[in-house]
């Protein structure tokens, strides 16, 4: 391994998932070749391979294109060849060339046909569809309207199809701005979400990577870019339900959860609902918006980085159980937090994480109120059972 990868490989730990901005830097960071390197994506599915519905497939014309100059293929009859070449194909004939693609030859990016030819190309299935190069009339390269076609590939349309349970395209160049990095992740991952198979149940994103073609991949929070999946009204009732927490709790925690796993993260769901709290992983962007609408703006500062909020109306409850998970994982960072309009710090949250909780409370009420009763009740019943034992004797006689 040269000095180079091992410099890479350092700045980038393979257990932790990172912020959308963050991993985009670490992976121009890492791009330091002679050549401007493309950046992929790669996307876990959760999709059922072997269920040919759940198979992903479309195309799509990214916010910034990579200005790869696109070979173009059009299989047409005779008659159209002339409108083909005059748009810009780069390939263009019939029956000859059919069987020069069926000999093996591929030079070429993209494959457009009209319908009226299908019948012959339909036999490159096996020479282009390995590819993905085969012309498809759901991705818009089956079609008479030849010339919006090939105008479609040569302005920087790309095509992806689900290969297993992956996704991978080449999504920007390293020498793209950052902003224009993360518009065309944003912009291709909401494509994606959008065509989710009907039949998939649970998370449909697994997993997201980002690479330099020369580089690691680089693992992305799903959660930092899960705001780019919605829509407009998928925003607003966002905002509206987190200002109704924000409105509804006396306290709010804020942490950073960097590098925690998914079971890590369950773990702790789990115990926030056992114990009556709540845990919300938040998008800084929405969540700076809800803020602003309250009187708790203050808290805008702590949200950056992979930030999820913690809440109840227990405030011993919430903090112990944040400063106790925080204590046994590392990743979980306490930033800090809100209670009844005042600011807390984190040696604050730990303070407080100290007093007894209100089920304790109630647990040490209870017992002051029923320990007299018991002392009571064995007054009581103590002479009964004399006069008891007295009856048996007699009655024994």
């Amino acid at each position: 391994m040269n000095k180079r990868m091992k410099d890479i490989l350092s700045q980038n730990d393979f257990s932790k998932s990172y912020n959308l901005g963050d991993a985009i830097e670490l992976v121009i960071k890492s791009s330091t070749t002679k050549f401007d390197e493309t950046i992929d994506i790669c996307m876990n599915l959760n999709i059922d391979p072997k269920n040919g519905e759940q198979n992903v497939r479309g195309k799509l014309k990214l916010p910034k294109s990579l200005g790869k100059q696109v070979k173009v293929c059009v299989i047409v009859p005779e008659d159209k060849q002339q409108e083909a070449k005059d748009a810009g194909a780069d390939i263009v004939g019939s029956d000859e060339l059919v069987q020069k693609v069926e000999g093996g030859f591929t030079d070429f990016d993209r494959c457009i046909a009209s319908p009226d030819m299908m019948s012959k190309v339909g036999k490159l299935g096996k020479v282009l569809g390995p590819r993905n190069l085969m012309p498809n009339p759901k991705l818009g390269t089956v079609t008479n309207d030849i010339k919006q076609a090939i105008d479609d590939a040569k302005a920087g349309e790309i095509e992806y199809k689900s290969n297993e349970t992956l996704i991978q395209a080449g999504i920007a160049k390293s020498s793209f701005a950052k902003e224009d990095i993360q518009k065309n992740i944003q912009f291709f991952v909401q494509k994606i979400s959008k065509d989710r198979p009907s039949g998939v149940k649970g998370d449909f994103l697994k997993k997201i990577y980002i690479s330099p073609t020369m580089g690691p991949g680089v693992n992305v929070d799903i959660n930092s870019i899960d705001a780019y999946t919605m829509n407009r009204g998928q925003i607003e009732n966002f905002i509206k339900n987190l200002k109704t927490i924000i409105g509804e709790n006396s306290l709010i925690l804020v942490f950073h959860y960097r590098g925690m796993s998914m079971n890590e993260m369950t773990d702790l769901r789990v115990q926030s609902f056992n114990t009556g709290c709540n845990i919300k992983v938040t998008n800084n962007r929405l969540a700076k918006l809800a803020l602003k609408e309250t009187d708790k703006v203050e808290l805008s500062d702590l949200f950056d980085g992979p930030t999820a909020i913690a809440y109840a109306n227990d405030p011993a409850s919430l903090t112990k159980l944040v400063v106790e998970f925080a204590k046994n994982n590392n990743n979980l960072v306490i930033q800090g937090g809100i209670m009844d309009n005042e600011i807390l710090s984190v040696e604050k949250i730990e303070i407080l994480s100290k007093l007894p909780s209100l089920e304790e409370i109630r647990a040490q009420l209870i017992g002051l109120i029923s320990t007299p009763a018991q002392k009571i009740a064995s007054i009581l019943t103590a002479p009964s059972g004399d006069l008891a034992r007295v009856f048996n004797a007699y009655s024994s006689k």
